[in-house]
């Protein structure tokens, strides 16, 4: 299958074309770093906030009035360790899927190994980490602002901000130097790049949906046994909790989609703005004279 070009100018159609092309010539490599490094943070974060789900499901069941604030207390803490390996999680997904680009674009399909991901995924973790925490208390801090103007300044600012982690992964910015990169990019080409994540988003959103289905009739079915006596209501909530931390562990999968599709802007942006394609062949050409 022919190579995918990341250092392209695109129109809005070619960028999600070139984002599936990619994805589904490289779905069995580019799996794997997502799988192996993202995989265990995310699953484990989700298998712990389940638990912490469960217990207060059963402590709503049990506890009296008045107690049921000390009955949440264990439960908070599972939420908190939970939400923290979540969090590590999701950076790994966003690092990971960085990473394997950039290899894919300096080395070429194919010439690169898993352990060459790593290597590149750990030197950028903590970087984009930091990001991704002060990031997450801008948009919050924003939000509650712009309660007001219907989370309009929230939106702008989260697509202003959507080259980030692209710039800190393949021009390893700082996190100021990465801001002010990603709004010089993303100045003029703001509501293109807004459309691309709506794409995606909904795409992620229809293939999660088709995912909730066979839960939501594996739920139906034990309610009905519940209601029968047949299945007691902790065990229900049990299942509910397993089925729905699968579904969850393959909807941040999904997110990869995204991320893919970022990083084609991105690459498109740098070559629109600076053309380093260009150069480097004007380049070549002086020196083969």
């Amino acid at each position: 299958m022919e190579y995918v070009k990341f250092n392209e100018e695109r129109d809005f159609g070619q960028i999600v074309n070139a984002t599936f092309a990619f994805i589904s010539q490289e779905f069995k490599h580019i799996i794997k770093p997502i799988i192996f490094f993202a995989g265990p943070f995310l699953l484990l974060g989700i298998l712990i906030y389940g638990l912490g789900q469960y217990g207060l499901m059963q402590s709503s069941q049990t506890t009296k009035y008045g107690n049921e604030f000390s009955g949440m207390m264990p439960q908070m803490a599972y939420f908190f360790v939970g939400g923290l390996f979540l969090f590590i999680g999701l950076v790994m997904l966003v690092t990971s899927v960085n990473s394997y680009i950039k290899m894919y674009n300096e080395k070429g399909k194919d010439a690169f190994t898993l352990d060459d991901v790593w290597k590149e995924t750990k030197s950028k973790f903590l970087k984009i980490a930091i990001s991704h925490f002060l990031l997450s208390i801008a948009f919050v801090i924003i939000a509650f602002i712009g309660l007001i103007f219907l989370e309009i300044p929230l939106i702008y600012v989260i697509v202003l901000s959507v080259f980030v982690f692209p710039s800190q992964s393949f021009e390893n910015k700082s996190f100021m130097e990465a801001i002010r990169r990603s709004i010089f990019l993303i100045k003029d080409r703001w509501f293109m790049t807004f459309a691309l994540l709506i794409i995606s988003t909904l795409v992620v959103s229809f293939i999660s949906y088709a995912l909730v289905i066979p839960g939501s009739i594996i739920a139906a079915i034990t309610q009905s046994y519940t209601t029968s006596g047949d299945i007691s209501p902790s065990l229900l909530n049990l299942i509910i909790i397993i089925f729905s931390s699968i579904i969850t562990l393959f909807y941040y999968f999904l997110f990869a989609i995204i991320h893919i599709l970022i990083n084609f802007q991105y690459f498109n942006m740098v070559e629109q703005k600076e053309y380093p394609s260009l150069r480097a062949e004007i380049k070549l050409i002086n020196q083969s004279e």
